[in-house]
């Protein structure tokens, strides 16, 4: 300090252009760590000249020197707010430039092809007759490889936030035990009186790598008890809100109204039908045969004991697949696109379209150029290439200062 005052003894790493993270001269200071000694230090830089990085600086300038592509720098705050090991993986993916490798490919295909007409237009004494069907062969494959990608966009948005999943039922059915089981804590309160929830817990679970925001509600029933009644109320607006319902029955109880005013409460919502309590279940192939006539429209029905802690992976199983729509097994893939992205690739597979179009009616070379063009700038924004201050301002303000 200016003071002459010793704060710390630090440790000062030079990493010089362009064999650092931004491709700048950039030094690192590290002290012993602590909140004062820290906070000293970054006092004593700013009052010598230096300044604080804005939100992502650092990443925006390792994008703007052309040491990583949009793709990539948008993956950081993927693994910066990931959740899960799975969630992770994805981003981490996505940083090593696994995304920017398939788009890129894609590019080098519609060069080709732009080369290939263009050589029509400027050489038009060349009578050679133009390969239509050729192209239309390769512009399809591009635009399957396009739609690929574009459906794995729910499942980017389930890994990246999460689904919020509502467990529902009547009273003392399980709906607490559920939570507590799938936390591995006793994180609700669980007795043999009904009504004992009266609002609502939420907790973030992994499931099979899917953040499930787990919302444990008030039994549905008719009540005269205003503390309860209330509970009902809140109840009813998280399952409105919810992406995903859990809705839990008895099977040792036969199913009533309550059970059926339930179900059609939840009837526009993804609902997963989880039997508890198979325990007391005398036959359970008859169980099975009612429930699945009169819950036919459920995403799928699974029958478990929470007491006994039996078939709670086969649980999970089947919330993997209800939410995801494959097997936890089936292999993935390497990336998931965000918003974005669908965006981006939603407009060139229109671009496409306009190609394969012009390529069936074998349309003149120049309207071919101009739909391949569009397509490439397209394709070019979805690295970065070709992206607005706003948008770039818009990605990189949701970062951490200091990323």
């Amino acid at each position: 300090m200016k003071s002459g005052t010793c704060i710390d003894e630090v440790l000062l790493v030079y990493m010089k252009s362009p064999r650092s993270y931004t491709k700048e001269d950039v030094v690192e200071i590290n002290c012993h760590g602590g909140m004062l000694p820290s906070r000293r230090i970054l006092d004593a830089a700013l009052s010598e000249g230096a300044r604080l990085a804005a939100p992502g600086e650092f990443t925006k300038r390792a994008y703007l020197n052309g040491r990583i592509d949009l793709t990539q720098a948008e993956s950081v705050i993927d693994i910066i707010r990931a959740k899960t090991d799975a969630s992770m993986l994805f981003a981490s993916h996505q940083l090593k430039g696994d995304f920017s490798n398939e788009i890129n490919r894609l590019k080098d295909g519609l060069t080709k092809m732009l080369a290939y007409f263009q050589a029509f237009i400027d050489f038009p004494e060349d009578d050679t007759e133009i390969r239509y069907d050729d192209y239309v062969s390769k512009t399809t494959g591009m635009s399957d490889k396009i739609n690929d990608f574009l459906a794995t966009y729910d499942e980017g948005k389930v890994f990246r936030c999460g689904i919020a999943t509502a467990i529902v039922g009547k009273p003392n059915v399980g709906k607490s035990s559920l939570l507590n089981v799938l936390l591995k804590e006793e994180r609700a309160i669980v007795t043999d009186i009904p009504g004992t929830t009266r609002d609502t817990i939420e907790e973030t679970v992994n499931i099979k790598g899917i953040p499930l925001r787990l919302i444990d509600t008030a039994g549905i029933r008719e009540s005269k008890c205003v503390i309860e009644a209330t509970g009902i109320k809140i109840t009813r607006e998280k399952i409105r809100f919810a992406d995903f319902v859990l809705f839990i029955i008895d099977a040792g109880s036969p199913l009533d109204d309550d059970d059926m005013r339930i179900f059609e409460l939840v009837s526009n919502k993804k609902t997963l039908v989880v039997v508890n309590k198979i325990d007391l279940a005398t036959d359970m192939d008859k169980l099975k045969n009612s429930i699945k006539k009169v819950f036919s429209d459920a995403a799928d029905i699974t029958y478990i004991s929470i007491k006994e802690n039996r078939n709670i992976d086969k649980l999970k199983d089947a919330v993997y697949e209800a939410v995801i729509h494959r097997k936890a097994s089936q292999e993935k893939e390497a990336f998931l696109i965000n918003s974005r992205h669908k965006d981006v690739l939603g407009r060139t597979q229109t671009f496409l379209g306009q190609v394969l179009d012009g390529l069936n009616k074998k349309a003149f070379p120049e309207l071919i150029c101009v739909h391949i063009t569009d397509a490439l700038a397209s394709l070019g924004e979805a690295l970065g290439e070709t992206t607005s201050d706003d948008i770039l301002n818009m990605i990189f303000d949701e970062f951490c200062i200091g990323k």
